[in-house]
């Protein structure tokens, strides 16, 4: 049986997307879709090839680890797809698993239109990946305003969907009395446990409120747990990763791992800090091999062109300023106020496009 789709998301951001592409696919007719699916893909009709969970790593040091393991994993799947080829295979984020397999699939004969939903970065690094991109896709869908003009002169098609989080978000959330600090450490198991001890020694120096802290999973509870008992910190609570911005609006200001939850935080106008504590080795890495040098790292700070998000990235970052950035955080109501107007001014950016694309036109297309 040839499935109408096979959708592919290793990773929790590309669990969220591929939810809301099954979702909204199967309101238009009962499509067959096979993919490889996190929690939240799951819980709809799909035959679930491979569980995300079993990509779940990050960083140099961990892919390394992980090698043999994701050598495997691709092997598995290209010889699915080459024997089981889908009317459409949608690739989602993921880049350095997702360009490998598409040119894989395509050298080797696969007739099937191949979509990747979220562009790599190449306007940040990696910039060789456009010549993949525009051989062996047929299909780009970007989540920022800025992306497609990088392909005008490329045959690829690539458009401007809009980030699913301006739909998600309202514009004017309100303004709830702020209570907390909250603590956004990341899913990974590696990422929690190198960023959270940062996070909450700045949080714990900065204020005496109390701290929220998001788990994505029970094992990261577990972690959490375990290291708010190590440091004896007794004022704070744990909240699941589904009321974020519940939390989100009850936050003075945030600590947040690099990630989207940095765009979710500016959406809902949160004053937040930005950690990505890396291993010594990833940094040098990064530094020297693949020469990563940017004005800003965090997603905000990039479409605004400017610094609106404090960062603090490498495996030495400053603890210091970052406690002092969010004691004026905490004490000073004009800081929050400048906070929530250049949010506000973000926010306008993604919607400054005339015309946003909906993906699941563009995806329908195909099947005519």
């Amino acid at each position: 049986m040839q499935h109408d789709f096979f959708i592919f998301a290793a990773e929790a951001s590309g669990d969220l997307l591929g939810a809301d592409l099954i979702e909204n696919l199967l309101k238009t007719s009962s499509f067959s879709i096979q993919a490889v699916a996190g929690e939240k893909m799951r819980s709809f009709k799909v035959d679930c090839f491979i569980a995300s969970e079993e990509f779940h790593v990050m960083g140099f040091l961990d892919v390394l680890k992980n090698f043999k393991k994701l050598c495997q994993l691709f092997k598995k799947i290209k010889l699915h797809l080459l024997e089981n080829p889908p009317r459409v295979l949608v690739l989602i984020d993921y880049p350095g698993f997702n360009l490998r397999l598409a040119k894989a699939l395509k050298k080797n004969g696969f007739p099937s239109p191949i979509i990747q939903y979220v562009c790599p970065t190449i306007w940040a690094w990696k910039k060789n990946r456009f010549y993949t991109l525009e051989k062996y896709f047929d299909h780009i869908f970007c989540l920022f305003p800025f992306e497609p003009k990088i392909f005008e002169k490329s045959h690829v098609k690539a458009i401007y969907v809009g980030h699913p989080l301006l739909k998600k978000i309202k514009k004017n959330p309100g303004d709830p009395k702020k209570t907390i600090i909250s603590i956004f450490p990341g899913s990974r198991e590696s990422v929690v446990k190198r960023n959270l001890p940062l996070q909450l020694e700045v949080a714990k120096q900065a204020s005496q409120r109390k701290l929220g802290i998001s788990y994505s999973s029970e094992k990261i509870k577990q972690i959490l747990e375990a290291e708010i008992k190590k440091r004896k910190i007794k004022n704070c609570f744990f909240f699941p990763s589904k009321l974020n911005h519940h939390y989100m609006l009850k936050s003075i200001g945030a600590l947040s791992t690099s990630g989207t939850i940095n765009l979710e935080l500016a959406l809902l106008h949160v004053p937040s800090l930005i950690f990505y504590k890396t291993s010594w080795f990833d940094y040098l890495i990064a530094k020297y091999i693949f020469k990563i040098k940017l004005p800003f790292y965090c997603i905000v700070n990039i479409v605004a062109g400017k610094q609106i998000y404090p960062e603090f990235y490498g495996f030495r970052p400053d603890k210091k300023k970052a406690f002092s950035i969010l004691k004026e955080i905490n004490d000073n109501k004009n800081c929050q106020e400048n906070y929530k107007k250049e949010t506000y001014l973000l926010r306008e950016a993604f919607e400054r496009e005339n015309e946003i694309k909906n993906p699941i036109n563009e995806i329908l297309n195909y099947l005519k």
